[in-house]
């Protein structure tokens, strides 16, 4: 049998290069402390010799940077949030994915800032602040609703992770809550609890926004049910909810349970408005629980793991020194989680006046 073949060292390819090793170490990991020709030279000459770095010796001197580092020598990651002013962004989901990402950031001994984009400053000036700042990576928050879904931004220079899916351009990496298995999720425990007529309600903004998934998973869930009971989708226009025309498509379509967002019902008087003089009694099923302790059914989108998720991907990618746009989007999926809740919504409503 032939010998095995010895496998290229660090220091092999350093004579190679002509450099002392520490400097093939930092090229390897695109290290801006390595002048991008000298960077190029040994990546160029890895790739020709064939050398691969050894994974365990790679993940030992991650955990020794890790254990020796001070936390306050790592720069600190932005949250941008593109909220108007006078609005808070501090309600609904972003709360929970700032927190996510807050701790899963310190964890790592870095830090994380949260960063509203005022409107009347460039694309120049917002960079330059968080340059003065020492920020290398940003995450991107959700953008506000009636926002564009980009952002005018000198993404070369930095690092990012979107959340979710409503920014557009540039393509980014992007973290999100997984809405087609959200709604698929929803349907099957809509099943297992008798309802047989689910109905889905959403704006159409929402919609958009969200890459039509959940509409994509509730219309192919709809072929597995008998002709009868299979309802049209009822897709608001605008951001005001519409009673009278939300009432009309109930009583066309009879549902026996609506999934959508918490918008401005269950409980409510509209919600029996909604559903007066409908044959039955209709139970909602929220599609982004907030708290897993609610009394309400639905979906728990995580969205903890999402933030933190996608603070653990930035880290990764300021770590290797990997900023700029991607030439196509790619999306790091978290899966909700049933939240049973109580069956609230299945008292029979009042006959309509």
């Amino acid at each position: 049998m032939p010998p095995a073949k010895k496998m290229m060292t660090m220091r092999d390819l350093a004579k190679i290069a002509g450099v002392n090793h520490s400097t093939v170490s930092l090229a390897l990991r695109h290290s801006v402390r390595v002048a991008p020709r000298t960077r190029q030279k040994i990546l160029r000459l890895a790739e020709q010799h064939g050398y691969v770095m050894n994974p365990l010796i790679s993940a030992c001197m991650t955990f020794r940077k890790r254990v020796h580092a001070n936390p306050h020598a790592h720069s600190t990651l932005a949250f941008l949030v593109n909220y108007p002013p006078g609005i808070s962004w501090r309600h609904d989901s972003l709360p929970l994915n700032y927190n996510g990402a807050l701790h899963q950031a310190e964890s790592h001994g870095y830090r994380l800032e949260e960063f509203l984009i005022p409107s009347r400053l460039t694309a120049q000036r917002v960079c330059q602040i968080l340059q003065a700042r020492n920020i290398h990576g940003v995450i991107v928050a959700p953008l506000y609703p009636d926002g564009k879904a980009q952002l005018d931004f000198l993404w070369e220079k930095f690092c990012a992770v979107a959340i979710g899916l409503s920014l557009k351009e540039p393509h980014l990496y992007h973290v999100a809550h997984d809405y087609y298995h959200g709604m698929r999720l929803a349907l099957s425990e809509c099943r297992k609890r008798g309802l047989r007529r689910p109905g889905f309600v959403s704006l159409e903004s929402t919609n958009k926004r969200l890459g039509s998934n959940w509409m994509a998973a509730y219309l192919l869930e709809q072929q597995s049910y008998s002709p009868s009971d299979r309802l049209r989708p009822f897709v608001l226009k605008g951001n005001a909810l519409d009673v009278r025309a939300l009432r009309q498509w109930a009583a066309s379509e009879r549902p026996d349970s609506i999934l959508s967002l918490q918008m401005v019902w269950p409980e409510t008087e509209r919600w029996k408005e909604i559903v007066a003089g409908l044959p039955g009694p209709v139970e909602w099923i929220s599609l982004d629980v907030k708290n897993r302790g609610d009394d309400q059914a639905g979906i728990y989108q995580n969205h903890e793991k999402v933030g933190a998720a996608a603070a653990d991907l930035l880290i990764r990618l300021v770590e290797i020194n990997q900023p700029g746009a991607l030439e196509c989007s790619e999306t790091l999926l978290i899966e909700g989680a049933w939240i049973e809740g109580k069956r609230q919504g299945r008292v029979r409503p009042s006959p309509a006046d």
